[in-house]
This record gives C-alpha cells, sequence and structure tokens, in this order.
C-alpha cells in the first residue's frame, strides 16, 4: 500500500511503499535524508489527518459534524 508519509524532520510529505508492520523509512529530499520509523496502522489516522489539514489549506471544504 502506498500512503503519503510526512518526514518528522524536514516536514516534506512524499509517497511511500508501506505495511501493517513498523519499518524504517528514508527521506527522499537530498538536503535531508533522515531515516525514521513508520510505526504501522497507527499511523494511517495521522496521515489522513494531515491530508485533510493540505486540503483545507489548498480551499477544499471540510465537512464538520457538531454534537
Amino acid at each position: 500500500m502506498e500512503i503519503d508519509v510526512g518526514c518528522p524532520i524536514c516536514q516534506q510529505v512524499s509517497r511511500h511503499q508501506v505495511s501493517g508492520h513498523p519499518c524504517v523509512l528514508r527521506c527522499p529530499v537530498p538536503s535531508c535524508q533522515a531515516s525514521f520509523e513508520y510505526a504501522g496502522h497507527c499511523h494511517l489516522v495521522t496521515d489522513l489527518v494531515g491530508q485533510a489539514r493540505r486540503l483545507a489549506g489548498e480551499g477544499y471544504p471540510i465537512p464538520c459534524r457538531r454534537a
């Protein structure tokens, strides 16, 4: 499965091939090249929140339900 993962050092988001198991990823940005651990499925929730924030920043409406 491929998802967008943000580098914790340079904050650059890039597409990575990942699984549900922990693994080590390397930032593809030449000036960074940080290695960091992908934590598995729990990281997917963080990625979805990051994607929603990016879309909201680009002007896409994000539905919000209040209880």
